[in-house]
């Protein structure tokens, strides 16, 4: 590497701060999308328990608790997320953000040094920033572990390609790699970035058989594969308790008519060749420019592949061009993703059924951001001869071409065109967005034809500083900038549920509201379903929500689909999973009362609704999914029973339900005179103290043998003891937890400790351990080596 490398990757290292150093000082950082609803949260309470000096193991104030451990995206494991242990959210986001972007940077320009060693430098920085500077890049910047896993993807494809007498340094520097990929483990990013890196090792091994020299082939893809393995045992304590996840969420079940329905579309390919055409996801609540059974074409971070036109353009002509391993390496990977994203077989149907979590529907739509990219590397390849001419010529009308063709049906109301373009049945607010989206559209790539008429070298800069701008205009109007303490201002409605021990629902006619669901403004913290009321709310004074959705309905925890209705009056299961506050934007009726009220939300009280830790004398085993749920959504009553799974190997005898005589009614019911009205009951329960946390909940009371029910997800590691005697844990209610205890005085603890977790640990502590006395090792040896033969005379070789 030269100096004027070294110049160069200096200053794409340093290059982000131009763009996060003002708002940084200014006190500002992003505040849209998931950054606001779920990153904030997550990560804001991965500190507070560190700081405690616990391991966040269990996330409890999400619907009915999943294990936080196990999911990826809260980054525990990996270095970079330090900042958000010791720093606040606000200025921590925004290290992350030039942290990681100029690896991203730096790292594109390495890996294009290897691939094209005598490339001309202008061309390298133009790809660099299509590259690492993308739509799709900037459009994940409102998830961190997106971020985090795209900066480590050129370090490991460099290392996937490094020469043979290179291997034995670099399988280190591969391990290092593969376990950073995992522990921030954006899921799909990580799964095409080893994909790729197989892709470039197995075709550094046929070129060295080409050469006749097998030997060398064979070595290079063991040490490949040693690095890798060395890197996923590094990475096994954030591996294994995902995969644990991934067979058990609901993100795992989408059905193939359903994922497919999801892939490439008309509409998509205008919102890829039209890069302006995005739904601005600092307005959730607004209108969306498509169809919503086209939802993932609405979110930017789904599937805007937006590259810069220039260099997105010269890649596809390149491909005639290019030596022939970047053209294989970079253009076998663009056909592989894109085949991904249009769902072509066989890849399609053996990503889908070979790798947990591959089922989740935005895998594919994510996928051509990787085709995309290949294309904008090989953007370094493209030559000034003649012959390139006409390729780039006729890409950049087809171009031109299609944004005037969406312009002119929009204008002109031709309603052929907008059928064959995919535009039919827009709002009148959407037509017009549209067509604006399409003319500035158009005037970019005018602006691109102007630039090519320059010499080469005023050409390249030209290109750089329109794709600049491009990216410019793309980010500015995907994120705003808000202050950092719109990540600590308590929302209007805090004081009245913080010291509530209940749950928090949603009316399901709320969560579909147009508009924020309570407060005025998206700075209150109401624009989300997921994190309503708790970004801003100091996490011990949460208040645990269930979304206005439960798991009754689905085979899996992990994910809340199914809506209970509470229009017409409390529903057994929602009283039973604790859900004592309801926010709705309409009147809901009796016993529901009104409490607290805001202009666009109304928030009622449900006094019978039951604690999150309940006793309950009788059981009933009911064996099958169907019957199970029918019998739930009916005449059960939570106070009195306890749904047991019979798969647990309960029995009937002794379990069956209570006779309606053994249940006096209480005198509200009395008074109604109305059989099947829900109430507490509170004669028939002697009062319990309970207590629980994160993976943890106590119980102490004097009662009647029965049943301890606790409404926290049912999940492998939980454990429960009665009297400080291990106890057999139930499913209990179809997704929940039940312990039985004796008559008298008792004692119960339910407690989260997975092994699989514990496994995880012992193998990323050995493997690290083992790799790190290797590496002292080695090194040892080569400084021996060294010595000896600055030491060694030359009559010592006679």
């Amino acid at each position: 590497m030269t100096r004027r490398d070294i110049r160069v990757l200096t200053l794409l290292l340093f290059f982000p701060a131009a763009l996060f150093l003002y708002p940084f000082l200014s006190g500002k950082t992003i505040f849209v999308g998931d950054v606001v609803y779920s990153f904030q949260p997550w990560l804001t309470y991965a500190a507070q328990e560190l700081q405690s000096g616990r391991l966040p193991l269990w996330n409890p104030y999400s619907a009915c608790g999943e294990p936080f451990i196990g999911n990826p995206q809260t980054m525990i494991f990996y270095p970079a997320a330090a900042l958000f242990w010791l720093f606040p959210f606000g200025p921590a986001y925004g290290m992350f953000l030039f942290l990681n972007q100029s690896l991203l940077s730096a790292g594109t320009f390495l890996l294009l040094r290897r691939l094209f060693p005598t490339g001309q430098r202008a061309r390298l920085l133009l790809a660099v920033v299509a590259a690492a500077w993308c739509g799709g890049v900037v459009a994940h910047w409102e998830f961190p572990s997106a971020v985090a896993t795209l900066a480590w993807a050129p370090f490991f494809l460099l290392f996937s390609l490094s020469p043979l007498g290179a291997c034995q340094v670099c399988w280190k520097a591969l391990s290092l790699a593969t376990a950073l990929l995992f522990l921030s483990c954006y899921t799909q990013f990580t799964y095409y970035i080893v994909l790729w890196g197989a892709w470039g090792a197995a075709l550094m091994s046929l070129w060295a058989l080409r050469a006749m020299d097998k030997p060398a082939a064979i070595k290079r893809l063991i040490y490949w594969l040693i690095g890798v393995t060395v890197g996923v045992l590094i990475a096994a304590v954030q591996i294994l308790p995902t995969w644990e996840l991934a067979t058990q969420s609901l993100r795992t079940g989408i059905g193939e008519l359903e994922s497919r329905a999801h892939l490439l579309n008309p509409a998509f390919l205008i919102k890829f060749l039209i890069p302006s055409i995005i739904d601005k996801t600092t307005a959730p609540f607004r209108a969306h420019v498509f169809d919503p059974s086209l939802w993932p074409i609405q979110r930017a971070w789904l599937n805007t592949v937006f590259i810069g036109t220039a260099p997105f353009l010269l890649g596809l002509a390149a491909l005639g061009r290019a030596r022939r391993f970047p053209l294989l390496f970079l253009g076998g990977a663009g056909l592989f993703f894109a085949g991904l994203s249009l769902g072509w077989e066989p890849f399609y149907f053996l990503f889908r059924h070979a790798l947990p979590g591959a089922k989740y529907m935005t895998h594919f739509s994510n996928a051509l951001l990787f085709g995309a990219i290949a294309l904008a590397l090989l953007s370094a390849a493209e030559g000034s001869s003649r012959r390139n001419r006409f390729p780039i010529a006729g890409l950049w009308a087809a171009a031109l071409g299609l944004c005037l063709l969406v312009a002119f049906s929009l204008v002109f109301r031709n309603g052929v065109a907008t059928a064959l373009l995919g535009l039919t049945g827009l709002a009148p607010s959407q037509h017009d967005w549209m067509r604006r989206a399409a003319l500035q559209s158009a005037v970019v790539l005018a602006a691109l034809g102007a630039a090519a008429a320059l010499p080469a070298r005023a050409k390249a800069i030209a290109l750089v500083l329109l794709t600049a701008g491009e990216l410019w205009v793309f980010g500015r109007d995907l994120f705003p900038f808000a202050s950092w303490d719109e990540f600590h201002r308590a929302p209007s409605l805090a004081a009245e549920i913080r010291n509530s021990p209940h749950r928090l629902a949603f009316d399901p006619r709320a969560v579909r509201a147009p508009i924020p669901m309570a407060g005025a403004t998206l700075e209150e913290g109401y624009q989300s379903v997921r994190q309503i009321l708790r970004p801003n709310v100091h996490l011990p004074y949460r208040v645990h929500e269930t979304w206005s959705y439960d798991v009754f309905g689905l085979p899996s925890f992990a994910e809340f689909r199914r809506p209970i209705d509470v229009s017409q009056g409390p529903d057994p299961r929602l009283r039973f999973l604790g859900a004592r506050w309801v926010l709705s934007n309409e009147k809901l009726p009796g016993p529901f009362r009104l409490t607290a009220w805001r202009p666009n939300g109304l928030l009622f009280i449900d006094e019978d609704a039951r604690q999150r830790v309940s006793w309950v004398p009788k059981a009933k085993v009911l064996s099958g999914k169907e019957g199970r749920l029918k019998y739930l959504s009916g005449r059960w009553d939570p106070a009195v029973e306890v749904i047991v799974d019979a798969k647990e190997g309960a029995t009937a005898e002794g379990l069956s339900a209570p006779r309606a005589a053994d249940c006096p009614r209480s005198s509200a019911e009395r008074a109604e005179g109305a059989e099947g009205t829900f109430s507490s009951r509170r004669e028939l329960h002697p009062p319990i103290f309970w207590r629980d946390g994160p993976g943890r909940a106590e119980a102490s009371g004097a009662t009647g043998e029965g049943w301890l029910v606790y409404s926290q997800a049912f999940y492998p590691g939980w454990k429960a003891s009665v009297n400080g005697n291990p106890a057999k844990l139930w499913k209990a209610n179809h997704a929940f937890q039940a312990v039985q205890v004796p008559a008298g005085k008792w004692e119960a603890v339910f407690l989260y400790r997975p092994l699989v977790f514990r496994i995880g640990l012992g193998v990323s502590a050995g493997t690290l351990v083992a790799f790190g006395f290797l590496i002292f090792a080695i090194g040892i040896r080569l400084k021996e080596k060294s010595a000896a033969s600055d030491t060694r005379s030359p009559a010592d070789g006679l």
